[in-house]
Formats: structure tokens, sequence, C-alpha cells
């Protein structure tokens, strides 16, 4: 082997090295800052979520609390918790599962989805997020309108109650339809 195909080697190998380092670092960093959330947060997390590992914090300061960001899984879904360091000032927030939007579609109750669909004529659901707010679960739907002759279509976010109730209906922009 030559010398500069050695040196090559060894830089290359000497880079990798170094990378598993930083994954190492961050890792640890996030275990870290999750060892420093207050009880009360942690709890308040795990109340909020049956069965969640928690596996990342982040902290913001927000007035005079600090909110922290707690991220987990429970069976199989991806969560984020939002808390102060009292533990009160609950948001939870599930993500999507990893076969999509669609599957997330799914498993909102008929009615959150119906009641979306009655507020906003024509309206096309693409994706959702789950919150939970003072003990309620909330959907935030986001959808859009097709286009037609005589007007461009819209998108919406369309904030509504497990059972159904409306919150608030947004319009957000009007939208070209693609078409090949």
């Amino acid at each position: 082997m030559t010398t500069s195909r050695m040196v090559w080697v060894i830089s290359m190998v000497l880079g990798l090295i170094g990378c598993a380092f930083i994954n190492l670092a961050y890792a640890d960093g996030d275990q870290a800052l999750l060892a420093t959330v207050p009880k009360a947060a942690k709890d308040a997390a795990v109340a909020a979520v049956k069965g969640i590992k928690l596996t990342k914090a982040e902290a913001e300061q927000e007035g005079e609390h600090t909110v922290y960001e707690l991220k987990g899984k429970a069976d199989g879904t991806n969560y984020t918790v939002e808390v102060t360091e009292d533990g009160k000032n609950i948001k939870v927030e599930q993500e999507g599962d990893t076969d999509g939007e669609e599957a997330t579609l799914a498993t909102v109750p008929k009615a959150a989805k119906d009641a979306a669909v009655a507020a906003v004529k024509g309206i096309k659901l693409t994706e959702v997020e789950v919150e939970k707010e003072k003990d309620q679960t909330v959907y935030d739907f986001k959808g859009n309108t097709p286009s037609s002759l005589f007007h461009w279509g819209k998108e919406y976010s369309v904030r509504v109650t497990a059972d159904g109730k409306v919150i608030k209906v947004v319009e957000q922009e009007e939208v070209e339809d693609e078409k090949d």
C-alpha cells in the first residue's frame, strides 16, 4: 500500500471515530439535561401520557417560568410534552406513526373528523395534530379545498374537540392545484 493511500485510510478511520464520539456526546447531553428536569415536571409528563419513556429534554425560559419540552415514546408512538417546572400548564402532542399522516387521521374519533369536514365545505383533510389541553383532547386538522374554474382552492386549519365541537376555523391561504 502506498504512503498516500495509507494516510487516506488512517484519516478516514479517525474521522469515523470522531463522528462516533460526537454522537455519543450529544446523546449524553440529552440524558444529562433530562436528569436536571424537576421531578414535578417529569411526573406530570408521565401522568399525561401513560407508559411514556422519556428520552430527551429541552428547556426554554418563558417569562418567569422554565418550560420543558420532554420527548418520549409510548406504545410505539412519539410524544412531546411541554410542561412548566412545577408540573402545570401541560401540553401534549402526539406525532404521527411511521406510516404517515393518513394513519394518524384514521385514529381520530369520527365525531371530531366529521365536525372538521362539516366546518369547511369541500375540505379534504391532509394532516392532524393531537394535543391535550386542560384534560381535554383537541385535534388541529389541516386541509384544503379544491380549485375550480372560478376560484383557487384554500388551505384551512380547523381546531376541534374529541366530541366534535368546533373551536376555531382559520383560512390560511389560496393554493393552486397541481395538475399534470
